[in-house]
């Protein structure tokens, strides 16, 4: 029954158009569209940047990892030292990668979607007030059948 009821309120809310009165309310709501929509878009790129910055700390792991062998393995002393140095600043530059990533996860894309959330909220909100305003029309009508039928 819930998902009749569900399936019944999505076709109403996609079907049922309100004629507004109030101009305040239809800016409002084309507002709030088109934020939640650029919000959407700004969190997938945050989550493709985060995802790449991940990919990138990884890899500049893997070249830290590279130089320190090369330095291991190189019989040259100043080459060495140079490589193992070049593999130090690798490994420090991927610890700072991987705190830059998870810091734009943790801080910016999890405060976006908490904001997209926000926003679908204020959509629900919007549906209720249209819910509201077709149950009074449907008792408006109901009222006056009965007067109809009373007279």
């Amino acid at each position: 029954m819930r998902l009749f009821n569900k399936v019944g309120e999505t076709v109403n809310k996609i079907t049922y158009k309100m004629d507004e009165n109030d101009p305040w309310f239809d800016e409002k709501i084309s507002e709030v569209e088109n934020l939640d929509v650029a919000l959407q878009k700004l969190h997938s790129a945050l989550k493709s940047l985060v995802s790449n910055r991940k990919e990138l700390s990884t890899l500049t792991g893997q070249v830290a990892k590279s130089a320190a062998m090369l330095s291991t393995c190189e019989d040259h002393t100043s080459l060495s030292r140079a490589l193992s140095g070049l593999a130090d600043v690798e490994e420090k530059i991927e610890l700072l990668r991987s705190e830059q990533a998870n810091s734009d996860f943790f801080i910016l894309s999890e405060t976006i979607k908490d904001y997209i959330g926000l926003f679908g909220a204020i959509k629900a909100v919007f549906h209720e007030r249209v819910k509201v305003f077709q149950n009074w029309q449907h008792a408006q009508l109901q009222l006056t059948k009965r007067r109809e039928n009373k007279a």
